[in-house]
C-alpha cells in the first residue's frame, strides 16, 4: 500500500480491463473466478497441494 508502484506492476488483466489477478507479496489476493466450466481457483489450491506433496516425496528421496 505504501509503494502504489509493486501494485501496479502486478495487476494482470490478461488482455482485458477488468483485473483477473493481483499478486501481493507473492500472493494472490484476487483469485475467485470461475471460467467458463473450470473453477479456476480450485484448480490453483489443487495444483498447488499436488506441487507441494511431489516435493516431499523429492526431498526425502534425497536424504
Amino acid at each position: 500500500v505504501n509503494n502504489p508502484i509493486t501494485l501496479v506492476g502486478n495487476l494482470i488483466t490478461h488482455g482485458g480491463r477488468t483485473v483477473r489477478d493481483l499478486m501481493i507479496n507473492g500472493k494472490f489476493i484476487i483469485k475467485d473466478r470461475k471460467h467458463l466450466l473450470i473453477n479456476e481457483s480450485e484448480l490453483l489450491d489443487q495444483t498447488q497441494s499436488a506441487h507441494m506433496q511431489m516435493r516431499g516425496k523429492v526431498e526425502k528421496g534425497r536424504a
